[in-house]
């Protein structure tokens, strides 16, 4: 959208990357096919070692956490009927697992140099539009680490009008 030049992009991309791999294998992700309000109850039992990470879509919820919790809780949701995987992921962004690296990545960001966007930016941070210049370092910590509100960006587009959408991920 224009709001970070290529050298800050990569900034970015290249901050997330390195602190992230610290923590292979000490995390993943899962999706499971309950809204956000209901994969909270799913957790019961599993406090502090799983997390609601974000919010995909009004039905499915991802979750991350740790890798044993995570497999005892696909376990007990299959069980349940509840559709529930694992994710192609060995780490587990979006919840309090990342909170150790939060201050480095911060202090890693803190030169990025955010401006005016050339097309409106939805945030799955905040599920809504935001400024270009609101793409600080703070914003990329909270992007890191916070829950994303996927799905609620996603319908404020839907509000706007918007009605084909492009999913471009790793896998």
């Amino acid at each position: 959208a224009g709001a970070l030049d290529l050298d800050d992009t990569m900034r970015v991309i290249c901050a997330y990357g390195r602190l992230i791999t610290r923590l292979s294998d000490r995390g993943g992700m899962a999706l499971i096919g309950l809204p956000w309000d209901g994969a909270g109850a799913a957790l019961s039992g599993f406090e502090g070692r799983v997390f609601r990470a974000i919010a995909d879509s009004a039905e499915a919820t991802v979750l991350a956490g740790e890798p044993a919790a995570l497999d005892a809780l696909v376990e007990a949701m299959s069980r349940q009927g509840v559709f529930c995987r694992r994710v192609a992921m060995n780490v587990s962004p979006h919840c309090p697992l990342v909170d150790e690296l939060r201050a480095e990545l911060h202090e890693r960001l803190l030169s990025i140099r955010p401006r005016p966007t050339t097309v409106p930016l939805f945030s799955e941070v905040t599920g809504a539009e935001i400024p270009g210049e609101s793409l600080g370092a703070e914003h990329w910590v909270r992007n890191f680490g916070d829950p994303a509100f996927f799905s609620r960006a996603v319908d404020a587009l839907i509000r706007r009008g918007h009605r084909v959408f492009i999913d471009v991920g790793p896998h």
